[in-house]
């Protein structure tokens, strides 16, 4: 092996200070670059790890918040829903209330009406009785100056009946 390796052109006494030398350069790079390279690493992936245990916690609260909203926004419209039905109900009853109300007052203002109808038609057929009353009498004042022994209370009172008939 030593003809080998001289013949090769390799010389022990190098070859071992070169390996020396490499074990030395391999031992400090792997004090100096390798470990902190190695400790860098392994916190990048501790860091990436969390983020994406984060990202899952953040993904579960994000989906419980939305059903949470979604639930709220189905309350929120049965809410609104109930009180418009409300409203709606009172305003019905409160049209109810009204037209019944307005119904009142309208048999109420018709009954008024028709009492003062009959008072003035009862008013005016007492008014034209009386001047018929007045109008007969003259007539029959007239008539009894012609001719005074033909009349007679019977023959007045006929001829007030017949009047109180024709109004």
């Amino acid at each position: 092996m030593g003809a080998l390796a001289q013949e090769l052109g390799i010389h022990l006494s190098l070859f071992l200070a070169q390996a020396f030398n490499f074990l030395v350069v391999l031992a400090l790079l792997s004090v100096v670059l390798w470990r902190p390279l190695m400790k860098i690493m392994h916190e990048r992936d501790l860091t990436i790890r969390k983020g994406l245990t984060d990202a899952a916690h953040a993904a579960e609260v994000r989906k419980a918040a939305e059903g949470e909203r979604t639930e709220i926004l189905e309350q929120a419209a049965q809410v609104a829903r109930e009180k418009a039905d409300h409203l709606i109900h009172l305003a019905h009853e409160k049209e109810s209330q009204l037209l019944a109300t307005a119904q009142l007052q309208g048999e109420r203002i018709r009954k008024e009406l028709d009492e003062e109808e009959a008072r003035r038609l009862r008013s005016t057929r007492r008014k034209v009785l009386e001047e018929g009353k007045d109008v007969v009498r003259e007539v029959v004042l007239a008539y009894a100056k012609l001719n005074p022994k033909q009349i007679d209370d019977a023959l007045l009172e006929q001829a007030i009946k017949e009047l109180k008939k024709a109004l």
